[in-house]
């Protein structure tokens, strides 16, 4: 199964990429978390699948995340999961946790500074409210200036989801927008009306 986002993360941050998780899936978003943890014995070939198939490649970061890497930099699944984001040319948001710049990057591998810094940063606090989390998930899907390149899934018996081939006025297609992903803060001016996907049909 392929996945729009695939977030990458250390295991200490598994509370923070669940709760992402569960707030775009509320949000119809099609959402993958890759660790270590798949299972198996074959996280690689699972994590290098997720990655391949996704638009969007949120990495955690947070003060420990690369405190205890080998030198060389092998067999370090989230360097792993970087790199390939990179080498496929995904969109990769790094989401910079409980931290600063003079705290993480001392510890960021050269080959890491180098992919991340090609990318805006968006950061959170975790020892914030319930309502600076929405805050923070709201500016990652803002519509205006997205950090994710993925769309809500349509997931609602309507005439979106069918083989209708026949277009929907603009103002039906606005209205179904907001009912369904509860965003209200949308315009006709920036929904654009797209060929049926062939999985909706």
């Amino acid at each position: 199964m392929s996945y729009d986002i695939a977030i990458c993360f250390r295991m200490c941050d598994n509370e923070t990429a669940n709760s992402m998780k569960q707030w775009l899936n509320n949000k119809n978003y099609s959402v993958s978390v890759c660790s270590s943890n798949f299972g198996g014995g074959k996280w690689r070939e699972t994590m290098r699948s997720r990655i391949d198939g996704c638009k969007d490649c949120v990495i955690i970061i947070s003060d420990g995340t690369f405190k205890k890497i080998p030198k060389d930099n092998k067999d370090d699944y989230l360097i792993e999961e970087i790199l390939l984001a990179k080498e496929k040319g995904k969109r990769i948001i790094p989401v910079i946790k409980d931290s600063t710049h003079k705290r993480y990057k001392p510890y960021l591998p050269r080959v890491v500074e180098q992919i991340l810094s090609d990318y805006n940063e968006i950061r959170y606090h975790s020892s914030e409210s319930e309502r600076a989390f929405s805050y923070f998930m709201m500016e990652l899907i803002n519509d205006e200036e997205p950090f994710l390149l993925s769309l809500p899934q349509c997931r609602s018996a309507s005439p979106l989801c069918n083989g209708y081939e026949s277009l929907i006025k603009q103002n039906d297609a606005l209205r179904f927008y907001k009912e369904s992903t509860g965003f209200k803060q949308i315009s006709n001016q920036n929904l654009k009306i797209v060929p049926l996907h062939p999985s909706y049909k």
